[in-house]
């Protein structure tokens, strides 16, 4: 069997530690790597995730997708990893993350790390620094430097300016300005091979046929005057030689008439110069004579005298042997001006061409041309550069990167955000660091219900115009509660380079946050429901009652009073006003009056209950109705899980990993102000209070409370008086008896005194029943039946009394009936 301390001393065998409650591969050092290889997929954290998850250089991604299909999976990884390790022996560089690689890092042993070896020194002695050990991303990455204005940069092209010789220099400018020029890859004007050999032959022939002179003296003929004689010549040649073939042709044919000429127009300018000048010089003749004195063609006779005047001075008459030794004088020159190669080197003059004789002798072409030979076989070099760039982005990012993909371990440094992680958003006085990009909101949704934790959704957008972007995160809220973030909330997201977005929060995902935020959940909607519920009763009072009061002043206005009865008459039943002052009084004071009726229903129905019962009660209630909420709320809490908000943003997790309070706090972060920050604990606003209300216009706490229980209990004492009138009011009103009715609604001593006669305690002095009594045995059923015509009939007592009115108050229809 193993023991612990010799698996932990074993350096050849993948390490585990603990991370978030998961065991996941420990990755710190270059020396881990290897050990990934070697590591089942099992055990790795992931193992396919989108490209857009992570926010870092995305030329590293791109190495690392070497499918390109915008997911990097574990095989992709292991090739990355083994591409690696043959390239360099020493990775201190890797477990610092640095950009810099320095070339004693290599491994030059092998043909893959000497091939990265080369290309970087090429590429530094491109830049001007030969002697440099070490290359950076920053310079690899100057493309205009190393490849653009190198001399050697693969694309067969040398720019003379970026010669160091001057000679050299001088010469491939020449060569350049003669032999014609291509573009660098810069875009700078240069010369290749095939510019170069052309002008080389050019050269050599143009000085062999420049030498022909000296070394033939019958080309110059005439001297230094040679050239103008035969530039006269050439313009003349070909009409004198038509002259004697005519006249050759008229000797043959001798007594025939030439053929007449078509007739002209003399009028036609264009037509007499064009016929002129296709005419012949001359009239032929069959003596093959030219006569310079005789009728030339005037469109040549100036031309014909000039040359001829120049070449064979004070001669008249031009025979066609003349004409013959004419052309053999001149034929040399005539033939070395023809086989002139190129004018590209005529604006050379003797020293030049000199100069140009020295440098051919001096091999100069043979030199330019292994120069850019030499420059042709640094195209391999060049090829590296993307090499040594992907070295060095994997020597930055890689350890990094293994531990937001092969463990999970970066997620929770607060030094620094991981690669998960593309920025912080700031709302609501806290810091929301797990962020996710997506563009789908309702698809993510369906997959991160399963996770339990809050989530936020948010947009964002920077910039104007045609610079406006606009992305969509999932922000994770672990710490602290929801009860300030809502749809439309607000705030800022700092992205991880450092531009600032504007946020606003779009749609949520509601559950616990926290477990404090759990035990409050159910009081809040409790209080949530019984304030809705308060407010629904309170609406649908006042509603009743604006209604009734409406009913009223439209019934008062439409009331007219009825005529007087006639002598003798029986009384009618006289109609209720729809609005009197008892009546106004009612209906003002019916809200007051529901208050009071409403404690003094609570304080009756609480006089004889114990404060424990009430205590218990409401204990049982609480529990009852919160109980279920708090235990869904605490399992959703247990349940949260990291991984499961991973899965739902495009990440494949292999580990689970539960979201506990720490992490939480990790992720949704407070930021209380430091203590020795404090400049003043006293409010700003209280001293500014104190400054514009004087001392004794302030209104102190306990007072203010005194006060605000003094006005409760005077609205609820008067609501209870009014409720009490109303009952009183209510049963006069309803009375049978005119008399009464009256009473109750003027209130006058005279109506009064005709009602108190009327009523049977007044005419049998023997049932006498009190006021009290009787406006209790009325109330709400009007007055009880007269009973003052029969001896007999004794007053009842107060519940026969009772008894008696609700008879009297029966409808007519019913006393017929019996």
């Amino acid at each position: 069997m193993v023991k612990f301390a010799e698996l932990k001393e074993d350096t050849n065998i993948p390490k585990f530690e603990r991370v978030g409650g998961s065991l996941q591969p420990r990755i710190v050092t270059g020396e881990d790597l290897p050990r990934i290889l070697e590591l089942d997929p099992a055990h790795w954290a992931a193992t396919s995730v989108d490209v857009s998850k992570y926010s870092c250089d995305p030329e590293f991604l791109e190495f690392l997708d070497a499918d390109r299909n915008g997911k990097i999976r574990v095989d992709e990884i292991r090739s990355a990893i083994a591409w690696l390790l043959p390239r360099v022996k020493n990775f201190e560089g890797f477990e610092k993350g640095s950009s810099l690689l320095r070339f004693a890092d290599l491994n030059q042993e092998t043909p893959e790390g000497l091939a990265i070896y080369n290309s970087a020194k090429f590429a530094m002695r491109n830049a001007g620094l030969p002697d440099a050990d070490s290359i950076s991303l920053a310079d690899i990455r100057d493309h205009k430097k190393l490849i653009s204005y190198g001399l050697n940069n693969g694309d067969g092209v040398v720019p003379p300016e970026q010669i160091c010789v001057e000679e050299f220099r001088a010469f491939a400018e020449l060569v350049m300005t003669l032999g014609g020029k291509v573009k660098d890859i810069s875009g700078a004007d240069g010369i290749n091979l095939s510019i170069v050999n052309a002008f080389g032959d050019n050269a050599a022939k143009y000085l062999a046929w420049k030498k022909a002179p000296s070394q033939d003296p019958s080309i110059f003929a005439r001297g230094e005057a040679t050239p103008a004689l035969y530039g006269k010549f050439s313009l003349v040649r070909e009409k004198v030689d038509e002259f004697f073939r005519l006249c050759q042709l008229l000797a043959l044919a001798e007594g025939t008439s030439p053929v007449a000429a078509s007739p002209l127009d003399p009028m036609n300018v264009a037509s007499m110069t064009e016929f002129m000048k296709n005419a012949p010089i001359a009239k032929a003749t069959a003596r093959e004579e030219l006569d310079l004195e005789g009728n030339l063609n005037p469109a040549w006779a100036d031309a014909l005298k000039g040359f001829f005047g120049d070449f064979v001075p004070g001669k008249k008459v031009i025979t066609f042997s003349d004409w013959k030794a004419v052309c053999a004088e001149l034929a040399p020159y005539g033939k070395w001006t023809e086989s002139k190669p190129c004018s590209n080197f005529d604006a050379l003059d003797d020293a030049a061409l000199a100069k140009l004789e020295q440098a051919l002798n001096d091999g100069m072409i043979g030199k330019l041309t292994e120069l850019i030979e030499l420059d042709k076989s640094s195209g391999e070099n060049i090829l590296c550069f993307s090499q040594v760039r992907k070295l060095i982005l994997f020597q930055q990012n890689l350890l990094e990167f293994l531990n937001n993909f092969v463990s999970l371990k970066e997620l929770f440094d607060l030094s620094r955000q991981a690669m998960l992680q593309h920025g912080i958003l700031v709302m609501d006085g806290r810091h929301f660091s797990l962020v996710t990009p997506l563009t789908d909101i309702a698809e993510h949704k369906k997959l991160a219900q399963r996770c339990y934790i809050c989530i936020m959704y948010i947009e964002t957008s920077t910039g104007a115009g045609a610079d406006l972007k606009k992305r969509t995160f999932a922000v994770a809220v672990t710490s602290g509660d929801m009860n300030n973030l809502f749809v439309g909330k607000c705030g800022v997201f700092i992205a991880k380079d450092g531009v600032v977005w504007d946020a606003k929060v779009v749609d949520y995902i509601q559950q616990p946050v926290s477990f404090s935020e759990a035990l409050k959940m159910p009081f809040y909607r409790f209080a949530e429901m019984v304030g809705k519920q308060v407010d629904k009763f309170f609406s649908a009072r006042s509603k009743e009652v604006e209604t009734e009061v409406s009913k009223s002043f439209a019934e008062a206005q439409k009331f007219k009073p009825a005529a007087p009865p006639a002598p003798g008459a029986k009384p009618t039943a006289m109609q209720t006003p729809a609005v009197s002052g008892s009546m106004m009084l009612m209906g003002g004071g019916l809200g007051l009056a529901a208050i009071g009726s409403s404690f003094a229903f609570m304080a009756q129905a609480l006089k004889n209950v114990s404060v424990w019962n009430v205590l218990f009660v409401f204990l049982c209630v609480i529990l009852i109705f919160s109980g279920p909420l708090v235990i869904m709320s605490l399992i959703k809490l247990y349940r949260r899980s990291i991984s499961s908000f991973l899965e739902a943003g495009g990440v494949a997790i292999n580990k689970r990993m539960r979201l506990n309070r720490k992490m939480g706090a990790i992720f949704t972060r407070s930021l209380s102000v430091p203590l020795q920050n404090y400049l003043n604990t006293a409010d700003i606003v209280n001293g500014t209070f104190d400054a514009l209300v004087p001392e004794k216009a302030r209104k102190h706490p306990f007072w203010r409370a005194v006060l605000i229980l003094a006005v409760i209990l005077i609205f609820a004492l008067a609501g209870f008086l009014l409720y009490r009138l109303w009952q009183e009011k209510l049963t006069g009103l309803f009375s049978r008896d005119p008399s009464i009715r009256a009473c109750s609604v003027s209130g006058k001593k005279k109506d009064c005194a005709k009602a108190e006669n009327a009523s049977p305690a007044g005419k049998d002095e023997k049932a006498k029943v009190p006021a009290t009594a009787a406006g209790k045995a009325d109330k709400g059923k009007g007055s009880a039946p007269a009973a003052g015509k029969d001896e007999k009939a004794k007053v009842p007592a107060p519940a026969q009394a009772e008894k008696a009115g609700k008879i009297a108050n029966k409808p007519p229809t019913e006393k017929k009936t019996k």
